[in-house]
């Protein structure tokens, strides 16, 4: 290949720029985005150089649960939290020192990116107006710019409590024209796809590249130890390793669990991780005034490495995720240790959870089927390994190696676009 064609953006051997606007903590701490952006360093290092613009002072990374994170990821502090909020805002709020605040954040980006290097794709992780900074900056640098749907911004802002709900009009009408106006959007679930292809019309670049999942970490084995060590013994053990949020359906599954025929019910156990006393607290007073306290167990906050070990340990995934983002990383992970599912059909899930193959798809909010289908698997041991056979086999299409294989392939085909 000549020094010109390697110099292509499309040139197969060229490592592509790719800057990201991120408005976490970084390195991982713990949640999706985190997850999926670290995976996406890690195992695309050989072929993307991602540098990550961050709010957030770089400092804790001796603390990162991925001890080897700081190896792949360059943090460039460039935002100010004051100025974060303000974008946020935007168009409520910063919209009266728009001639002032984006071109000098851009400035300073620009300053950061350009000492030998310069990106192809300037990327945001949600529809929020951060992710319009990214347009913006991307026009500057000649770049082209894309939104790695892996957040509903508007949608956890309307659920949660906080200020920014009061500026929701407006933050919604900044998400719709950020998803109009980027070159592409990547949508890691049917429904971030579908969700965006719905704003966006079918004419501009959509595209669906699900979520992937560490298959040598998280993958089938003994779990007796730690079943022993938690005096779980033949109970039939319900593991949920989402957060235990409203929106990822806690309540629901203490509910379904109530409703479970007196017998089977007993010899079940419904496990959830909680860093705090204080989250699970609530669930907890649910739990003992539907009278199954003694079946609900929460195991405290576990490492992720350590993760695999407990999902070992129980029988069947429980993910009554009533919204999140495309096809949510607990679910992959509980997919690859070979545990069959009980899943509300939201969030992607019915990528991974399709019922009587790998588990049983419940529509969300059927307390009652939610019930059922748990009695089900509950009851029928041959149905949950035929099930934990064909979970296992079904992840490995959600390896994190294939997941860059189409995620680089999609970015190469968005640079290469003049």
């Amino acid at each position: 290949m000549s020094g010109t064609d390697a110099d292509r953006p499309d040139a197969p051997d060229r490592r592509l720029g790719v800057l990201l606007l991120f408005d976490s903590a970084f390195p991982y701490s713990g949640g999706g985005r985190e997850t999926g952006i670290y995976h996406i360093c890690k195992y695309g290092c050989d072929r993307l150089d991602v540098r990550i613009l961050t709010y957030r002072p770089a400092r804790g990374l001796t603390q990162a649960r991925f001890s080897d994170a700081d190896a792949y990821c360059r943090l460039h502090p460039v935002f100010t939290f004051q100025s974060l909020a303000r974008m946020r805002g935007y168009n409520a709020v910063a919209r009266t020192v728009d001639h002032l605040l984006f071109p000098a954040m851009c400035r300073r980006a620009a300053r950061s990116v350009t000492h030998g290097w310069r990106p192809d794709v300037v990327l945001c992780l949600h529809a929020s107006p951060l992710a319009m900074a990214a347009h913006r900056l991307a026009r500057q640098l000649g770049a082209r710019s894309a939104i790695n749907m892996r957040s509903y911004y508007c949608r956890e802002i309307a659920g949660g409590r906080g200020l920014l709900r009061h500026a929701l009009p407006y933050l919604r009408r900044a998400e719709r024209q950020a998803m109009q106006r980027v070159d592409m959007v990547l949508a890691n679930g049917e429904d971030t796809f579908e969700y965006a292809r719905a704003i966006r019309g079918p004419e501009k670049r959509t595209v669906l590249v699900h979520n992937g999942v560490d298959t040598q970490l998280f993958a089938p084995g003994p779990g007796d130890a730690v079943r022993a060590r938690l005096g779980w013994g033949d109970c039939v053990v319900f593991m949920s390793n989402n957060p235990m949020r409203r929106i990822k359906g806690p309540q629901d599954a203490i509910a379904a669990l109530a409703r479970m025929p007196a017998d089977v019910r007993r010899r079940c156990r419904v496990v959830f991780f909680s860093k705090t006393e204080a989250v699970f607290a609530p669930y907890r007073d649910l739990a003992r005034s539907l009278g199954v306290g003694e079946q609900v167990v929460v195991l405290g906050h576990v490492r992720h490495e350590d993760l695999p070990a407990y999902l070992n340990a129980a029988d069947v995934a429980l993910h009554p995720v009533l919204f999140s983002a495309g096809t949510t990383h607990a679910s992959l992970e509980t997919l690859a240790c070979g545990l069959p599912q009980v899943s509300y059909n939201a969030a992607g899930l019915r990528s991974t959870c399709i019922t009587g193959e790998t588990g049983i798809l419940v529509e969300p909010g059927d307390v009652d089927g939610l019930a059922r289908a748990m009695t089900e698997l509950a009851s029928d041991a041959d149905m949950r390994k035929r099930m934990a056979v064909a979970a296992r086999e079904r992840s490995l299409a959600f390896d994190w190696p294939k997941y860059l294989d189409r995620y680089v392939a999609v970015l190469r085909d968005l640079v290469g676009t003049t």
